[in-house]
């Protein structure tokens, strides 16, 4: 084990757990059921109530602003 790389992993996560709390919770909600969950988009659409064209525009604004939300953090 190396300490140092143990120390850049957690920050990492750590980084990366931060931007996703910071996603708004409509984005933050698609993009576990589809990323963590691996549901469907018709399975996410069904389970949020949603059409799934909303599934899908919401999905790829969360992954947008996930990726802006981690170029800002230092």
């Amino acid at each position: 084990s190396n300490p140092r790389q143990d120390l850049e992993d957690q920050e990492r996560k750590d980084r990366f757990e931060r931007a996703i709390a910071a996603l708004p919770p409509k984005h933050r909600a698609v993009l576990a059921l589809r990323e963590v969950q691996g549901l469907s988009y018709d399975e996410i659409a069904a389970n949020l109530g949603i059409a799934r064209g909303t599934v899908m525009s919401r999905l790829f604004h969360a992954r947008r602003l996930l990726v802006q939300k981690l170029g800002d953090q230092p």
